[in-house]
């Protein structure tokens, strides 16, 4: 179970690095994030709730 979990979350980070490839740093709460990429789900904002996220390139 946890290692599926674990899958998800990697998977999550793959989608957040597409989101957000055009950007340098994410910093702030899910829902700021949210408001500017409303395609984001409930379980991507959780993964957002990190102060900040630094995105590679």
């Amino acid at each position: 179970m946890e290692k599926r979990r674990m899958q998800l979350i990697n998977k999550n980070l793959n989608d957040i690095y597409f989101y957000f490839n055009n950007f340098d740093v994410v910093c702030g709460s899910a829902s700021e994030v949210s408001r500017y990429f409303p395609l984001i789900t409930a379980q991507r904002q959780e993964l957002a709730l990190l102060p900040c996220f630094n995105v590679m390139k």
